[in-house]
């Protein structure tokens, strides 16, 4: 596509003077403009008492004070804190319809009421004391209506009423009056009513008819007489409001019939000048008149607010309807305005009727702007700017977001339009993300769709042919060229959404990221370009950065700047959106997230954001000024970085289109001017011409509050130079304080410096309270030092000491007794220790002659112990020589085991094995108790057994079991006393189980006295228990012991046992083992021969007890009577 355009000859032709193009930027960004004023409304919404607004006046301090219909209010830039009467309270304010507000030489303020009188507020206690007609007044006043106030300079005070002239002379408090003319039969409207110096003999005060003149020395006073010479008015200039002084003869009067321009001539007589008597006539009234500092003069009517010049070498005040404020589209306020104050700032306060106080700052804006909507760039149809360049001849190139490209003339003020793509054009798609200047006079363009060549000697705009590759010409059109460079050599790169490119003048060579290179770019993502002073190229991707030497004819290394997870952090962030250079050479780098730098120099970096104090941290475009300074727009506005580090942030009050920037879309003219394009247009300055607000402020302290664990429990008086405090843990101390500078309370800088506790000064901020916790006691100084909107700071710290009085447990005197005590303490343990010394010293010796015994005593248990031992362990072998092997066992019952296992060294459980002839007896008896005790009775029990079966008996176990159960009782048979003698049921016996085996007659008998017998027949176990009551029970009657008799088979298996094992505690809940558990055991051993299954038993039990200990003997006796 080829696109010629014939107004490029034109353009072609021209000649530029870059002096005249920079007197126009500084003309237009530096206030010439008048609608670059900023006006801020305020009403009850923001804290006001009322939207009526009577009065206003700043104070010596720099607080302003607002009268209102209802109520005063006092204003620090940050809150209106409120004065209404109130009824109970005697040092309210006495009336709520505010009229006038003075200062007198105390720092008092003096309010005028309607209806209620005068008030003084007093500085020192910040309460209020009123005056007025009740006979209870310090002063008796005539009337309560105050009209106007005037302090002269002979600190006394001046009060109109309806019809009086008060004189309060404040030292001492005294009260002088004077009589006015007044005409009862005309309204006194309720506006503040101007009294006015004119001499040091005269005062001139406003009035009902006109213009009263009083004579300090006689104390007369005379209406003056106007000389209407225009107009057809009579010598009645009626009701007065207003009054300012041109020059010493010349004044302006406003009142109820307009504007009057008053003059004195030789003769002494007053006459009227004209000024528009029909523009007058329309105002509805004049309510006030001011003069500002710059000149202007400014006329408050019931129709608006309305501005006026005055030509002094002429004496004329004109009014022209022309005028910029006084064109209805641009006045500052068109509802009836009843008050104009000058603060010392130069701001314009407006008090109005019905919709409250407006503030309009004058002050040239900082930035100027090139938008639609600005008469001078009517024809400029696109705000969203996408690129920048600025030429030679300091024409402005911008590429858009729909409309291709504009070129703007800012010395003939003309603006020409070059679509790219003229399809997209039509349909307002025609996007320009970048462009280039190269050396061939030739203007790179991308686009989202592809590249496009302007070429500047034949004004054509026409596709870029891509060195007639397909496979390059298929990658860049269906890419976004985000940036342009022209490098040393004169090659063109390309950065894109997807590679880097570079074009030699006759092939395209591309470079992409490769994790495994480490010479290939950080990123695909190419986000901008940058050629700097030593030839390197900067490339700045959504990874991180590269940089290559274009000095070169050839790539031979890509070096590269990037965040890794394990190397220290160079960059802000990896994703780069613009890049710089300063005049040090160090590289600047805008990220995501903050501002990077690079110095090459000495190979540092750093990086500032937001915390730093810069305004976002999203950092859209880096630019460096001709003073080194870098500049940066953000995603909130644009910031800069000082050389002396000083960080300043601008928004749309300082002339800003808009607070959101585009990525990279900044330039700089060769004059110096900046400029930086965004979503709404472009912003643009000089550095170098910035007017700067040098207002310093005053800074007070608003409030200070003491607060013990969150609720307020005190609050201090702040106008004091001294606080004192007691020391409460758990406390805090805020403290508010303002720099009374209202141009943009929100910007305006404070810094803290707690002396005796901090270091050094605290870090600049915008925050305007300081919390202070927990302060020790002792005594402080907090230093408080203020800047305005533009860092201009006041010339000393305002300063307040602070003492925290200790408590009486942290004073001096506790201190002292705290040494005295501790003294004391340390004398007294030395006491202590000395004593106890002694005493252990006699002790000691008292204790070797008891050792001697000790030792004596410990070897003659030692010997006893010895002998026990020594009886316990020949009563083992006694037992053991008793009792038959298992062996011995073997030899009768071959496949039979005995699992015999002790708790102590000798045991109360026993087996027992006799013979006769065919018959074969076994028992498991369990004697009551174990170890020796145990031991002894298995002894007699064993013994009994013995001569029981020696004897004559019939082989029957139960017979045997009666038998032995008789010996057992004649053998424990006591006395009790020497009176009676009987035997006792007694716990001395023995649990039994008994067996007859007949082999002959394959036949079992059984009896047992408690414990039972088990018979494992064909996989299924029998139990035979035994009687209910043990070997040794002697009860009421004579009891008899049962016999089971059992027919064995060739397979059968029976066991025998005592309770030890049974009872055992152990497993994982440390419970008994149980029967149960026991015959299931059993059961599946009894296939087993005799060694495996005593070997199973061992380790079931060893398991179960795990860390138990053993609780009682164990005998365990399984036979197989009929297998050989």
């Amino acid at each position: 596509m080829k696109c010629r355009f014939s107004n490029w000859t034109f353009l072609k032709g021209m000649r530029y003077n870059i002096l005249v193009g920079l007197c126009f930027y500084l003309f237009s960004a530096y206030g010439a403009v008048p609608s670059d004023v900023s006006v801020t409304s305020y009403s009850v919404n923001e804290g006001l008492t009322g939207n009526g607004i009577t009065a206003i006046f700043q104070d010596s301090r720099g607080f302003l004070w607002i009268g209102t219909q209802d109520g005063l209010n006092m204003y620090n830039g940050y809150t209106f804190r409120s004065f209404r009467h109130t009824l109970s309270d005697s040092t309210s304010i006495s009336g709520n319809q505010i009229q006038c507000i003075a200062e007198d030489s105390n720092g008092d303020i003096w309010i005028g009421t309607i209806g209620n009188g005068l008030s003084k507020w007093s500085r020192n206690t910040e309460t209020f004391t009123s005056f007025g007609t009740n006979r209870n007044s310090l002063l008796n006043m005539p009337e309560d209506n105050i009209y106007g106030l005037y302090v002269d300079s002979d600190a006394t005070l001046w009060a109109k009423t309806d019809n009086y002239l008060l004189n309060i002379s404040t030292k001492p408090l005294a009260l002088s009056t004077y009589g006015l003319y007044s005409n009862i039969f005309k309204f006194q409207d309720k506006l503040s009513i101007p009294i006015f110096r004119k001499s040091p003999y005269y005062l001139w005060i406003g009035t009902k008819e006109g213009v009263a003149q009083f004579n300090i020395q006689n104390k007369l006073h005379e209406r003056l007489v106007v000389d209407h010479r225009y107009g057809t008015y009579s010598n009645e200039v009626g009701a007065i409001t207003g009054m300012l002084q041109l020059t010493n003869k010349s004044y302006l009067w406003g009142g109820k019939q307009g504007l009057f321009h008053i003059t004195q001539v030789d003769s002494g007589k007053f006459i009227t000048k004209e000024i528009n008597h029909k523009l007058s006539n329309k105002m509805g009234g004049v309510n006030a008149i001011l003069q500002h500092s710059s000149g202007t003069i400014w006329v408050a009517t019931k129709s608006g607010l309305l501005m006026a010049e005055y030509d002094e070498k002429q004496d004329v005040v004109y009014f022209d309807s022309e005028l910029y404020y006084n064109r209805p589209q641009n006045m500052i306020c068109s509802e009836e305005v009843t008050f104009l104050f000058e603060d010392s700032s130069g701001l314009l306060w407006v008090g109005t009727r019905y919709n409250g106080l407006f503030k309009a700052d004058f002050k040239p804006k900082k930035f100027g702007s090139i938008r639609p909507g600005i008469p001078k760039y009517e024809d400029l149809n696109s705000a969203d700017i996408k690129s920048i360049f600025i030429d030679e001849r300091n024409m402005i190139w911008l590429g858009t977001s729909d409309k291709g490209i504009k070129i703007i003339d800012q010395v003939n003020g003309d603006i020409y339009h070059y679509p790219v793509n003229l399809t997209l054009n039509k349909i307002d798609q025609d996007m320009v993300l970048s462009m280039c200047k190269d050396s061939q006079q030739r203007v790179w363009i991308g686009t989202p769709e592809g590249i496009y060549v302007f070429y500047l000697d034949k004004g054509l705009i026409t596709e870029f042919s891509y060195a007639n590759s397909k496979e390059v010409k298929y990658l860049l059109k269906q890419n976004r060229i985000n940036t342009i460079a022209e490098d040393a050599k004169g090659n063109i790169w390309f950065g894109t959404q997807f590679g880097l490119y570079r074009y030699d003048g006759s092939v395209i060579t591309n470079y992409f990221a490769d994790t495994d290179n480490q010479q290939g770019i950080c990123s695909d993502e190419v986000n901008d370009l940058y050629l700097d002073s030593e030839g390197i190229l900067w490339i700045g991707t959504s990874n991180g950065v590269n940089f290559i030497d274009s000095n070169s004819d050839s790539v031979k290394r890509i070096g590269r700047l990037r965040n890794s997870h394990d190397s220290i952090s160079v960059l802000s962030n990896n994703y780069i959106l613009s890049i710089t250079e300063d005049l040090d050479h160090s590289i600047w780098f805008g990220t995501r997230s903050g501002l990077s730098f690079y110095n090459k120099k000495n190979d540092t970096s750093g990086f500032y954001t937001h915390s730093s104090g810069l305004a976002n941290d999203m950092v859209y475009g880096v630019l460096c000024d001709l003073n080194s300074d870098i500049w940066l727009s953000t995603n909130k506005g644009i910031s800069v970085i000082k050389t002396n580090m000083q960080i300043h942030n601008f928004d749309k009050t300082d002339g800003l289109p808009g607070y959101v920037f585009n990525p990279g879309v900044v330039a700089r003219s060769q004059s110096g001017v900046c400029y930086f394009g965004g979503a709404k247009g472009v912003a643009y300055l000089n550095p170098d011409s910035i007017h700067y607000n040098m207002h310093r402020p005053k800074m007070v302290f608003t409030s200070i509050e003491l607060y013990h664990r969150g609720k307020l429990v005190k609050k201090c008086k702040r106008n004091r130079e001294h606080i004192k405090l007691k020391y409460r843990k758990s406390s805090m101390l805020k403290v508010r304080f303002a720099a009374l500078e209202f141009s943009e309370p929100s910007k305006n800088k404070y810094q803290t410096y707690l002396e005796g506790f901090d270091d050094d000064w605290r870090p600049v901020t915008t925050n305007n309270v300081m919390d202070i916790s927990d302060l020790p006691a002792g005594e402080y100084t907090l230093h408080v030092k203020g800047a305005n909107n533009d860092l201009v700071w006041t010339d000393e710290p305002l300063s307040i000491s602070i003492e925290i009085v200790p408590p009486i447990w942290m004073t001096n005197y506790a201190y002292a007794f705290y040494f005295i005590a501790l003294l004391f303490l340390v004398q007294s343990i030395i006491n202590y220790q000395i004593r106890h010394y002694k005493k252990a010293y006699k002790a000691m010796g008292e204790k070797a002659v008891d050792k001697k015994k000790i030792e004596a005593q410990r070897e003659q248990l030692s010997k006893i112990n010895q002998s026990l031992t020594d009886s316990i362990y020949y009563a083992r072998r006694i037992q053991e020589a008793i009792l038959p092997s298992e062996s011995e066992i073997q030899k009768v019952l071959p496949q039979s085991f005995v699992y015999y296992r002790p708790k102590d060294l000798v045991s109360g459980d026993f087996y027992w094995k006799h013979q006769v002839n065919d018959k074969i007896f076994v028992a498991a008896v369990d004697c009551t108790g174990h170890g020796v005790p145990g031991a002894f009775m298995s002894i007699v029990a064993y013994d009994m057994l013995k001569s029981i079966l020696n004897s004559e008996i019939k082989y029957c176990p139960a017979y045997i079991l009666d038998r032995l159960n008789k010996e057992i009782n004649d053998t424990f048979k006591k006395k009790q006393g020497n009176i009676t003698e009987r035997l006792l049921n007694v716990d001395d016996g023995m649990d039994i189980a008994l067996c007859i085996i007949d082999k002959k007659n394959k036949k079992l008998s059984f009896a047992g006295a408690n414990n039972p017998l088990y018979l494992v027949r064909q996989n299924e176990i029998f139990i035979y228990k035994g009687d209910r009551f043990p070997i040794g029970y002697k009860g009421d009657k004579d009891i008899l012991f049962s016999r089971h008799d059992i027919q064995l088979e060739e397979n059968d298996v029976f066991y025998i046992f005592s309770d030890g094992y049974a009872d055992q505690f152990g497993g994982s809940d440390g419970k008994k083992f149980k029967y149960r558990r026991f015959r299931h055991l059993l059961l599946n051993i009894h296939q087993l021969p005799a060694e495996d299954q005593k070997a199973i038993l061992h380790q079931k039990i060893e398991e179960w007890m795990g860390s138990h200990e053993q609780v009682d003997d164990i005998i365990v006796m399984g036979v197989q009577p009929l297998k050989p």
